[in-house]
């Protein structure tokens, strides 16, 4: 045993987890209220009254509602009152500033919940909050300094049982199994379960239920995502990409068919036939509706996409109408349902989806371009996917959002229905699974040292940077997405996170 580690304190040993209860408390209290962090800051209350008064709630509220929100406040109260009893305050004043604290908490995440548009405000919210920060007050004052010593005393036997060389080989342990589970996370963003035997639908989807209303005039497929100034999209050397580098398909479909990709292996684009009006080119042309297909399937094209996982499309069209219903502009699909890819309008909305074992038919992730279909006005989308995340560009500019897929929504789409905005969500819970427990080794290790030397804080430093980077590094490796800096950053803050949460207590 490491004896430059007695946790010595001046008050009972049930105050030594106040700090970390009511931390541990506001996290989750604000991660499950506030999730999916998806803000609209257009988002208005019913009758247009001030969102201060908050809105009106429009879910049934029963008694298992009722007791979830009283539940969920009832750690914040506890942690809380022994925060405040650790400060010898008096019990009134204890119970008054934990009603006063749980309703000003709860008020806080009702209004946000305003802007979220899938979170539902009330007032009915904050009553049972508040309650629930009151029934914790409750809690401490009965059972408190018994539940808090016992888990208290427990800790302490952890920490002498364990050396800063076991800590330090847990930390490896259980960073490798994250990385070797990891691998087959990131794997599922990858086309795997592409389908070889899809035709390209143009105007058209293989089933011929979502016949779309437009003219289209170029589309271009490569097998890399677009690297390059956005802005150089629109001129001329911006049909190019870089001399056309991974490029697979160019259809220009301003003449008349059937149209030539320019490549052996792809197939050419014909009229498709069992949708009259285009049949005869000429009437195609006049009614400025597009229904073309290659007939064949495009087993070369799929193939060398799947040896890069990765693609950029750049599709040019003029829209005819803004229709509600789904019109399908591009697809690489078949019957029964099988969609590779597609391309499609709803309304002023243009809509992505890129089949992967992650993100199938049977899920809700899709990317979405919000308002940019304008009757008989000329777009041009470029849709750029590196093997995890997506970037789309509209007339050369860049589309406000990018969509990650990391191994975190590999992980929650076993327990959920995965949505495209909570994409960010996922991220942050994957990382926090990993890196918040290491912190929290680092901070158990950091007390079995009396007075760190410059190797514990080499070690230290090294663990917070270089675990992050190790993850990234493989992440990047198996989806062949390039490096994202944001990411290491996140996981060495969270790092530092687990390692300040458990020494929150610690006397100075």
């Amino acid at each position: 045993m490491d004896h430059g580690d007695v946790v010595h304190t001046s008050y009972p040993q049930s105050r030594q987890w106040s700090n970390r209860i009511l931390i541990l408390s506001l996290s989750g209290i604000f991660f499950l209220t506030l999730y999916p962090f998806h803000f609209d800051l257009s988002s208005k209350v019913a009758g247009n009254w001030s969102p201060f008064l908050l809105d009106v709630s429009h879910k049934n509220a029963g008694f298992a509602d009722a007791f979830l929100n009283i539940l969920l406040f009832i750690p914040f109260g506890l942690g809380l009152a022994s925060f405040l009893r650790r400060r010898n305050y008096s019990w009134p004043a204890i119970f008054s500033a934990t009603l006063l604290a749980g309703a000003i908490c709860s008020y806080f995440i009702e209004f946000l919940q305003i802007y979220i548009p899938s979170r539902d405000s009330g007032w009915e919210d904050v009553f049972t909050n508040t309650a629930g920060s009151f029934a914790g007050a409750l809690l401490f004052k009965a059972f408190g300094e018994f539940l808090l010593s016992h888990l208290s005393r427990w800790e302490q036997a952890v920490e002498a049982w364990c050396s800063t060389k076991l800590i330090a080989i847990t930390i490896l342990v259980y960073f490798g199994l994250w990385l070797a589970i990891s691998i087959p996370l990131q794997h599922e963003t990858r086309f795997t379960n592409w389908d070889l035997t899809c035709p390209i639908y143009v105007g058209e989807d293989a089933g011929g239920r979502n016949a779309w209303k437009g003219r289209v005039t170029l589309l271009k497929i490569w097998n890399r995502p677009w690297h390059g100034d956005p802005s150089q999209l629109m001129a001329p050397a911006g049909l190019n990409m870089s001399a056309d580098t991974g490029l697979l398909a160019t259809y220009d479909l301003t003449g008349t068919p059937p149209y030539d990709p320019g490549n052996s292996t792809v197939p050419p684009l014909v009229p498709l036939i069992h949708l009259g009006p285009t049949v005869n080119p000429s009437i195609q042309s006049s009614s400025e509706l597009t229904r073309l297909t290659t007939v064949l399937p495009t087993t070369g094209l799929i193939r060398e996409l799947q040896k890069t996982n990765q693609l950029s499309l750049r599709i040019d069209f003029v829209p005819q109408s803004i229709d509600p219903a789904e019109g399908d502009i591009l697809s690489i699909s078949k019957l029964h349902g099988v969609d590779d890819l597609l391309v499609w309008q709803e309304g002023p909305d243009l809509l992505i989806h890129i089949r992967s074992p992650l993100a199938y038919r049977g899920t809700r992730l899709r990317w979405e371009i919000r308002n940019v279909i304008v009757p008989n006005r000329p777009i041009s989308v470029l849709i750029s996917y590196d093997g995890s995340s997506a970037n789309t560009f509209v007339n050369g500019r860049k589309h406000s959002g990018t969509y990650y897929l990391s191994p975190g929504a590999g992980i929650m789409r076993r327990f959920i229905h995965i949505n495209t905005y909570e994409l960010p969500a996922y991220s942050v819970i994957y990382e926090s699974l990993i890196f918040v427990p290491i912190g929290i080794l680092l901070g158990m290790a950091s007390r079995k040292l009396a007075s760190p030397g410059i190797r514990a804080w080499v070690g230290f430093l090294l663990a917070i940077v270089l675990l992050p980077a190790i993850l990234e590094a493989l992440l990047e490796l198996v989806s062949g997405r390039a490096v994202i800096p944001s990411l290491v950053i996140l996981g060495a803050f969270l790092t530092i996170a687990g390692f300040l949460w458990f020494n929150a207590d610690r006397p100075a």
